[in-house]
């Protein structure tokens, strides 16, 4: 199986959210924070001087910021005027950033730097608090002034490159994570952004290597882990993403999309009772079942013969019956417990499950080929009803076509034969079916 091509792949696992693209612990490093906003004062020629009063009215700013920022925030608000200095609207901005008012930051960092277009840390802030809002192209604008002011740092640069990457600019993601890792080569969440970069333009042997390194420097962080896999299955390298997955499964991390793709290369690589332990975790998750998955990987096990772990998995699902199922949903469960009963030669059983399944789900194109692949010695007629009606479902046309064909031919109606056999050969199928018409066209002929 291509691997490149996998369902699931890990988007769904780690890339749902601003935070994940570069590293779950940007926003909790406090370090990281505290370097972006807990910068008070003034800091030589190039920022607002601020008056004497002013220094007072920050000096008594500063003795309620250590217990009670809300408060000092309040009172650098009732003293803050028009004519005052940018640098009490970058203070201010600062409290509120720290109070988690990340609008009234934002406005309190534009007011500075209105009042001082060169203040390199208002523009630096605001950077981070437009980065914080998911603002990504603004916040590139102002990271990226406060760099040509003069704020050269890991920091500025690794805030704009996780920004590029939210924004597709995989390029211009990988230039700044690189710039930000020549400060500070140990950061593990700008290491984390860029290889996510490299994954993005497909160099997935360059990503593995860096996370390689990553994940023997930081073990416990399962994050690296989740990467890794990623690149192992994008080189097709199913065993190794396994693995991957295994620790960081048995380290009690990940989440229910990751068991489910550890489970379906399992499956997929013929180690069925591997993925079905992997399915039973799962259901002892308490979350949703994702039936959809569940089907799929039934049938998956099906056409591989594995029929004893087929019904294992239906008898989880039996026993952990989802709430409020669709009509649908019942339809695809009846079709796959009838799957497995046509299976153990349990043919009348599976019949009458295929009916059911058929009554939930008239359109339900895998029963309808199911249950015409049974009629066919009992009700010539009725299963060609069946496959005519499958026919007109696209994604089955062609396989309907064909099991029509197949089944006239075994009936010695060769003239019938060539009618569903030749629509399907219009439609694009498989490689040798010109050849097999081809004899059927003779056995015509000869007739």
């Amino acid at each position: 199986m291509d691997y490149r091509m996998f369902p699931l792949f890990l988007s769904l696992l780690l890339l749902t959210s601003a935070a994940a693209v570069a590293g779950d612990g940007v926003w909790e490093d406090t370090d990281f924070l505290a370097r972006f906003t807990a910068s008070y004062g003034v800091r030589g020629e190039q920022e607002p001087q601020v008056t004497r009063e002013e220094q007072a009215l920050l000096r008594e700013v500063a003795t309620q910021m250590p217990e009670n920022v809300a408060e000092a925030a309040a009172i650098l608000a009732r003293g803050l005027r028009p004519s005052s200095s940018a640098a009490l609207d970058f203070t201010l901005g600062n409290l509120r950033f720290q109070l988690g008012d990340l609008a009234e930051a934002g406005g309190h960092y534009r007011a500075a730097i209105r009042k001082f277009p060169d203040f390199l840390r208002a523009h630096k802030n605001l950077g981070l608090t437009l980065a914080r809002q998911e603002e990504y192209q603004a916040a590139v604008a102002s990271l990226s002034r406060a760099l040509t002011l003069g704020s050269v740092d890991g920091d500025t640069y690794g805030l704009i490159g996780f920004s590029h990457l939210y924004l597709g600019n995989w390029v211009s993601a990988e230039a700044a994570y690189r710039q930000g890792l020549l400060f500070e080569s140990d950061n593990p969440n700008w290491q984390i952004g860029l290889a996510r970069a490299l994954q993005a333009q497909d160099r997935h042997g360059e990503a593995g290597a860096l996370l390689g390194e990553m994940t023997s420097r930081w073990p416990d962080r399962l994050d690296f882990w989740v990467h890794q896999a990623n690149t192992h299955l994008a080189t097709n390298e199913p065993m190794k993403a396994a693995a991957n997955l295994e620790w960081v499964r048995r380290l009690g991390g990940g989440n229910q999309q990751s068991l489910l793709l550890l489970a379906d290369i399992y499956v997929n690589e013929g180690l069925a009772p591997l993925g079905l332990g992997v399915w039973e975790q799962v259901f002892q998750s308490g979350e949703g079942i994702p039936l959809d998955r569940l089907v799929r990987t039934a049938e998956r096990l099906g056409h591989q013969g594995y029929w004893e772990e087929t019904s294992q998995l239906l008898g989880q699902l039996q026993r952990n019956p989802p709430e409020g199922l669709s009509g649908r949903e019942e339809g695809q469960i009846l079709r796959l417990r009838a799957m497995v009963a046509v299976a153990e030669s349990r043919t009348d059983e599976g019949r009458d499950l295929l009916e059911q399944a058929l009554e939930r789900n008239p359109l339900d194109g895998e029963a309808l080929l199911q249950l015409a692949a049974i009629l066919v010695g009992e009700d010539l007629e009725q299963a060609e009803v069946l496959l005519s009606q499958a026919a007109r479902i696209p994604d089955l046309a062609v396989r309907a076509l064909l099991q029509h064909g197949e089944m006239l031919v075994r009936a010695g109606n060769y003239p019938a034969a060539l009618i569903p056999l030749r629509e399907a050969e219009m439609l694009g199928s498989r490689t040798g079916l010109r050849r097999y018409i081809e004899q059927i066209e003779r056995l015509v002929e000869v007739d």
